[in-house]
């Protein structure tokens, strides 16, 4: 049963950590076709196809998929070797195709998505009041940081999953370690998993994280570049850098905090079907898992709200 639950973790990790990376992409190809509507726009006017406009979208991406599958697979080699582990090399090779689909999936909806656009809409200014009539009225940084997010879901959507994902797998590690130590404790078996879980799996757990916080990155750089108007005209109002920082911060914060809670909830239900674990357990687990995502997520997203605070207001207001 042990070893059961041992297979089962591990593949839930590996599902996880491939999740997490396809967010990521899918996070960075959101922001590409962003930042370059205009660019798509106009080829577009002058009559290229939507698949050769997407075709030149993914093309970079798959490209730096297959770069990373390489790596990945030769890494894991080398770590294979150098343990004395038995493997193979077509074994490791897997990593370059997951690698490239996992790309491939998490990028064309962004880049189909650029292309169905018209080309006039793609030259007008960024804007979207979408679940803006169930956002609260803007009364302080908090209220305003709320706003933001709500009349612009789409963005944080993939980021909000990010951090969900990272603290799911992180309180599924700290349950799992709980559980096997509970129930094979003072045994060989016993130490034998503890070493199992607390090796690869607390790896995948922590790149997770990490994968979540370039998420909120991705996610607070975009505001900043496509918001920059707005910030500008906020800081020649005689809004202080360090309230704007605090604004674009809050919304990162917002987005980590609401994604913590659906990962929390998601590995609930999974621990206690599994492993059958104690709701104080989960709990404790939940919140390891919930603030280790937070507290990434926030310094993920502060270099940015330092940027988009110290701007010039004149530069934010230049028109393109």
């Amino acid at each position: 049963r042990l070893v059961t639950g041992i297979d089962k973790a591990s593949a839930a990790l590996a599902l996880a950590v491939l999740i997490a990376s396809g967010l990521v992409v899918f996070d960075a190809t959101f922001a590409t076709t962003r930042a370059r509507r205009r660019d798509i726009g106009i080829v577009s006017a002058l009559g290229w196809r939507a698949r050769d406009i997407a075709l030149g979208l993914l093309a970079p991406v798959l490209a730096a998929a297959l770069a990373a599958g390489t790596l990945g697979a030769l890494i894991a080699y080398l770590t294979h070797q150098a343990l004395g582990l038995p493997s193979q090399p077509v074994t490791v090779l897997v990593a370059i195709p997951a690698a490239v689909v996992v790309a491939l999936v998490a990028a064309i909806g962004p880049a189909i998505a650029a292309t169905r656009t018209p080309p006039t809409m793609s030259m007008k200014p960024l804007a979207s009041t979408r679940g803006a009539r169930w956002s609260p009225r803007a009364t302080g940084v908090a209220s305003l940081a709320l706003r933001s997010v709500t009349s612009a879901p789409g963005r944080a959507v993939a980021a909000l999953l990010g951090a969900a994902t990272a603290t799911a797998v992180i309180a599924l590690i700290r349950t799992v370690q709980t559980q096997f130590h509970n129930r094979a404790v003072g045994t060989v078996l016993g130490d034998a998993i503890t070493v199992q879980v607390q090796g690869p799996d607390i790896a995948a757990a922590v790149l997770t994280a990490i994968l979540a916080a370039i998420g909120i990155h991705h996610v607070a750089a975009t505001e900043a570049q496509e918001r920059r108007r707005e910030i500008g005209t906020l800081l020649a109002t005689g809004w202080s850098p360090g309230t704007l920082s605090r604004l674009l911060i809050t919304q990162a914060l917002l987005i980590s905090v609401f994604g913590a809670a659906l990962g929390a909830a998601v590995v609930t239900g999974i621990t206690r079907w599994v492993f059958h674990a104690d709701s104080g357990g989960i709990l404790t687990a939940c919140a390891w898992g919930a603030t280790l995502t937070v507290i990434l997520s926030i310094l993920a997203a502060t270099p940015s709200a330092i940027m988009a605070g110290r701007a010039e207001p004149i530069s934010l207001l230049r028109v393109d």
